[in-house]
This record gives structure tokens, C-alpha cells and sequence, in this order.
């Protein structure tokens, strides 16, 4: 028991501390933007702005530094200073708008320990195993490697989220940081929405559909905690998080009443903030990102600004971060493999340590195969068959594994669509707002149709179709104002309850349903609620096992090769092993890795994928022959 609270307590208080720091980084960056006073939408919405501007701050940390102890120091005092800053806004914020109502202060409390306590929880992940891991100790132990894709592909995907896992690799964390690094920034969001159900169900104020619309997203957040990526480095949580906030400030902007023109500026330049962030965690968050900025800023233009200064200023801003951010990300992925946004070998840069085409394309088609799970379909691979038929029925099937990510999200846009329909009460409603809400189903749709062409991964668009009930559910919220009455909201708190923790439950009850075997059902819930470390352990090791063997290129470098996955075993680990790798710099492993010739990795992609290789060179044979 003492393990548990105490391993409980210490992930709680380092939530704290990431919560505190992203904050005030955040409010850091408002400040730096010339506005005083915040509201509780600001305040929630600065630790987004906070983890964005942390990325950018450790992408370009990394060009010459190992993301270590320094960089801790540095971000934290950024973040203190922020918070000092801010400190009479903060405290008129809390004056005002604190939670007052204890009830609401301890379930806060009881759920960020039981989020602690959840952090606690094994490794299991299939690709933090693989390349995550690995990721974030080659960031924490030296500056970006040149050529690093040349040693295994996946660590030159350049997944942003891998620096702040880094991050936190200090302290009790040190080595185990996947125990806080995405467990963190869930709690933050999951705690941020239970804030925004509260506000439903004050009665000094009146109610308004973004609260609801963030509110809802709780499901969301703890279908993650609920999942194997929680306790992880997965870049997917900090994107889905990151793509949760973008939509719901936008969401907000878009249906709350006007405000100060500087204030509502900033909120643009927030937007573009974040969504360049969920660039440079996930290349795929591109096109979504792309058209949620260009369609909020052209609303906003439409809109009277006070004075022109105020439109040039969050202008200049925007692209100030826009441009930071590609030169930065883009600029890091030259380093690492040659090429700006690898896998794919658009504008390839004219460096020595380039990975060669052939690998790089090789890497881009197994992510597509992977995603449309034709990976083992060889005659798909091959070319020999082709067309959506090829692979849409067995991928459609698969789809159904993972609920969270669209079944549920779907089924549930599907129910609340007609309250849409339903007659409208008489009274003033605006209309304008609503109707404008309705542009984010653009970026929404655009992004679903390329996520389907290109790699419908059902894990990779999770935050977007939860999107399609949210919309749903706020504005018809904002349509029947009549359901603004106390007794309305407080149904809709607890029926919003109820949906946002049901993930927890349904999820270990859906695994034990495929695999009864495991035990009492009641068993693997209390398991899956409550996570019990091992005597004498405040965290779970990662359940890793793994064995290795040595291979040594013909230059003399000596690589260590799994039996399966590198998880955190020493550097340089990789499961493909090129004979003809050598060092730039025989004496200097940070000048980075080179390959002799053409591409010679062995075992790829996987030591038992074979013949998946081989399929993939005949349709090589086809394309060029």
C-alpha cells in the first residue's frame, strides 16, 4: 500500500510541476504579446501554448545540446518566471473564477492521484519498445546525430513529442520517464475538461456550448489512459491533445461573445501556435493543421479589428512561429536523414549523410502498408493486386478493434445528430456564432478523406472524428438554449460523466470479452483501475527482457542488434543492421552515421518480415524496370 500512494504521490506532484512550467510559459508568451489580464479561457488555454513553445525551445536546444539536466533548468526557470510575471492576474483569476465548491476541488484532487497512480502502470507499447525509446535516449544523450536514419529508419521520423519525453528523463525519473512524459499532458487536458463541466453547473454565470464542447472531450482523454500509450512515449497522445486544444479554442472563438481586439488577435496566434506544434509531433497532422489556421484566420479578417496595428501585429507573429517552427523541425530532419520530412523525399537536401532513396522510400511504403494492415498481404505489396478491394474489407473488419479511436466517436455522432433537428425555443440565440462553428467541419472532412487515402490508421485521426459529436452535441447545446437551465446542465454534467469514464470500464471488459481466459472479469478491472507495483518498487520497470548480439560493420562499428525490439538498451541499438555503415568521424559519434554505397540493411523492416522485403522489391521491379 505505501508503495502505492507513495509511487502515486511522486507522479502526481510531477504533474504539478509540468502543469505549473507549461503554464507558465504559456502565460509567458501571452505576456510577451503585451496583454495583462486573463480569463479562465486563457488560463486554460496557456499550457498548450506553454508545451508548443517548450517544442520549439527544444528543437532548436537540440541542433547543439543533448536535451539534459540544462534543459530542465532552463525551461522551468522560463516557466517560474512566467508564472511570476502573471502572478497578479493569476491571483484576481482565482478571486474570481476559482472553484469554490469543495466538492469540485477534491474529485480534481482524486482524479489527478488516480491519473498518478495509473502513470505507474508497465511499458508495453509496441513501437515506444521499438524506436520511441530510443528516440528519446539518443535526445536526452546528444545533439541530433546526422545521418541517424542510415542506423534505423524510424529514429529519423522526427516526432517532436520525443524531445519533451526527454525532458523529463531527470530525477526519480531518470530512465523510466514514459511513466510522466504523455501521462502528464493527459492529466492536464482531463483535468482542464472537468474544470469546463464545472462551469456548466456553477450558477453564478450562464453556461456556454464551449464549455460543453470541452467538457465532452474527457471521454477522449481517458480512452488514452485507458490505452497502452498512456504510460509511454507514443506521439500520437501529445497530437490528439494538442489537436483537442486547437479545436476547442477555435470552437470557442468562433461562438463566444466578442471581445477585446488584442485579446481575440492572440487567440490567432495561439491557434497557429499549436497547430504548428501538431506538425512537428506527427508529419500526418499537416494538411488538418494547414486548413484550421487559413480558415480562422480568414474569419478573423472578416471581422472589424479595432485598429489596423492590431491585425499586423498577430500577423507578424504568426508567421514569426510559423516559419521558426518549419526551419526548426524541417531543419532537424535534414540532420537526421538527409531529407526535411522523411520518410518522404520531397526537396532532399545535397548532404553527405543523405539516406539513400531507396531506403527512404522503402520506409514510406511500409507506413502505408502498416496502416492499411496489407503489411502481410504480399500480393498487395508485390502489385500483383491492387485497388481499395485489396485492402479495404480486411482493414474495415480491423477497424473494429479499436472502438475509441472511431466506433465510438462515430456511433455517437450518429445520436446526436438529431437533436439538431428538433424545434428550436422561442428567444433571441445567436445565430451567426453557430453558423460560423460550421467551418470547422471543413479541415475536419478534408482531413478524414487524406487520412483514408494516404494512412488511415485508426489511431492517427482519433481526435478528428471525435470532433464530428462535439460540434454536434455544442451546437445543438447552443440551438436549444432552453436546456441552459440549471436542471438541464446538471443532467448533461452527469450524463457527460459518465460517457468521459466509461472508456475505463469498457475497454479492459472488451479485452477480457477477446481473451476470457484471463481471469474474473472483476479482477482485470480492479487491475485495469488500479495499478499495484511490484514490493519494493514505486514504478513498474518496462517489461523489456531483451536480449541483444553484436554486429560489426565493415568500418569497425560495433552495433547492438535485439532478438526483437531495442527498448532502452544502450546506444547504438537497431534491429536492421548495415554492413556498410561507418562513422563520419571514426572518433566522434555525434558527427553522425554514413553508408558506403547503396542500401544494404538486413532484416528489414522486421527480422521475421522476410518475405514481406521481397514483395516489396518486386514492386520495385514493376515501378522501374
Amino acid at each position: 500500500m505505501l508503495s502505492i500512494l507513495s509511487g502515486s504521490l511522486l507522479a502526481t506532484l510531477t504533474f504539478a510541476v509540468m502543469g505549473g512550467m507549461l503554464l507558465g510559459l504559456g502565460l509567458g508568451v501571452r505576456r510577451l504579446y503585451g496583454l495583462r489580464t486573463l480569463t479562465p479561457d486563457d488560463a486554460m488555454l496557456a499550457p498548450w501554448v506553454g508545451y508548443a513553445a517548450t517544442v520549439l525551445v527544444l528543437l532548436c536546444w537540440n541542433f547543439r545540446f543533448a536535451v539534459d539536466t540544462r534543459a530542465f533548468v532552463l525551461l522551468a526557470a522560463l516557466g517560474v518566471a512566467g508564472l511570476a510575471a502573471n502572478r497578479r492576474a493569476l491571483r484576481a483569476l482565482l478571486a474570481d473564477h476559482g472553484t469554490r465548491v469543495r466538492w469540485q476541488r477534491g474529485v480534481l484532487v482524486l482524479v489527478a492521484l488516480w491519473l498518478g497512480n495509473r502513470a505507474l502502470g508497465p511499458m508495453t507499447n509496441w513501437d515506444s519498445s521499438l524506436y520511441h525509446m530510443q528516440g528519446m535516449r539518443w535526445a536526452a544523450e546528444h545533439p541530433a546525430i546526422p545521418g541517424i536514419a542510415n542506423l534505423f529508419g524510424p529514429l529519423a521520423f522526427n516526432n517532436a513529442s520525443l524531445l519533451f519525453g526527454a525532458l523529463w528523463d531527470v530525477g526519480p525519473w531518470e530512465g523510466r520517464a514514459w511513466h510522466v512524459a504523455n501521462a502528464g499532458l493527459v492529466t492536464i487536458w482531463i483535468l482542464t475538461a472537468l474544470l469546463a463541466g464545472f462551469r456548466l453547473v456553477r450558477r453564478d454565470g450562464a453556461p456556454r456550448p464551449a464549455d460543453l464542447f470541452t467538457f465532452l472531450t474527457l471521454a477522449l482523454g481517458v480512452s488514452v489512459v485507458a490505452s497502452d500509450s498512456y504510460a509511454s512515449y507514443v506521439p500520437d497522445v501529445a497530437l490528439h491533445l494538442t489537436r483537442v486544444a486547437l479545436i476547442a479554442t477555435w470552437f470557442r472563438l468562433l461562438t463566444a461573445p466578442r471581445r477585446e481586439g488584442r485579446a481575440e488577435a492572440y487567440d490567432l496566434v495561439a491557434l497557429v501556435f499549436i497547430a504548428a506544434v501538431g506538425v512537428a509531433i506527427k508529419m500526418n497532422a499537416a494538411i488538418f493543421a494547414t486548413l484550421v489556421v487559413g480558415t480562422a484566420a480568414a474569419l478573423w479578417l472578416r471581422r472589424p479589428a479595432d485598429a489596423p496595428r492590431v491585425q499586423s501585429q498577430a500577423v507578424a507573429w504568426a508567421l514569426v512561429i510559423g516559419i521558426g517552427y518549419g526551419v526548426a523541425w524541417t531543419g532537424r530532419g535534414v540532420v537526421l536523414s538527409g531529407y526535411p520530412v522523411f520518410p518522404s523525399q520531397v526537396l532532399a537536401a545535397p548532404v553527405p549523410w543523405r539516406a539513400p532513396a531507396e531506403h527512404a522510400q522503402a520506409e514510406f511504403d511500409y507506413v502505408v502498408h502498416s496502416t492499411r494492415l496489407t503489411s502481410g498481404n504480399y500480393d498487395y505489396v508485390a502489385g500483383r493486386v491492387q485497388g481499395y478491394a485489396a485492402w479495404v474489407p480486411h482493414w474495415a473488419a480491423n477497424v473494429l478493434k479499436s472502438p475509441f479511436d472511431v466506433v465510438v466517436p462515430l456511433a455517437l455522432t450518429l445520436a446526436v445528430l438529431p437533436f439538431l433537428f428538433l424545434p428550436a425555443p422561442p428567444g433571441p440565440r445567436d445565430r451567426g456564432a453557430s453558423r460560423e462553428a460550421w467551418w470547422i467541419m471543413l479541415p475536419a472532412c478534408v482531413a478524414v478523406v487524406a487520412w483514408f487515402v494516404v494512412a488511415p490508421a485508426p489511431r492517427y485521426l482519433t481526435a478528428i472524428f471525435w470532433t464530428f459529436p462535439l460540434l454536434y452535441a455544442a451546437q445543438a447545446y447552443a440551438r436549444h438554449q432552453a436546456w441552459a437551465e440549471p436542471r438541464w446542465n446538471r443532467r448533461i454534467f452527469a450524463a457527460g460523466l459518465a460517457l468521459g469514464f466509461a472508456p475505463m470500464i469498457l475497454a479492459p471488459l472488451d479485452e477480457w470479452a477477446a481473451d476470457p481466459g484471463r481471469g474474473n472479469p472483476l479482477r482485470v478491472l480492479a487491475h485495469a483501475l488500479v495499478v499495484v507495483p511490484p514490493p519494493g518498487e514505486l514504478m513498474e520497470p518496462a517489461g523489456q527482457g531483451a536480449t541483444t548480439h553484436d554486429f560489426t560493420t565493415r568500418s569497425g562499428i560495433v552495433l547492438h542488434v535485439p532478438d526483437s525490439r531495442c527498448w532502452d538498451l544502450p546506444l547504438p541499438c537497431t534491429p536492421n543492421p548495415a554492413p556498410n555503415l561507418r562513422l563520419r568521424d571514426p572518433d566522434n559519434l555525434e558527427r553522425g552515421f554514413v553508408v558506403a554505397g547503396e542500401w544494404e540493411m538486413q532484416d528489414w523492416p522486421e527480422p521475421w518480415k522476410a518475405r514481406y522485403k521481397q514483395a516489396w522489391d518486386q514492386s520495385q521491379a514493376l515501378a522501374h524496370p
